[in-house]
């Protein structure tokens, strides 16, 4: 048992960053889609057409 409690803080000491990362961009993805959807902070200008 000693060695999965061993294993299992290292796993995730070496590995955090594959969860946080996609975490992270995922709502920062969705945050600038919400802003964008203001038109006001829009990378596409629909106002336009």
């Amino acid at each position: 048992m000693t060695t999965d409690d061993d294993e299992r803080p290292s796993f995730w000491r070496e590995n955090w960053l594959w969860v946080v990362v996609p975490v992270v961009v995922a709502v920062a993805v969705i945050g600038w889609l919400l802003l964008s959807g203001d038109g006001s902070v829009s990378p596409f200008t629909y106002d336009g057409y």
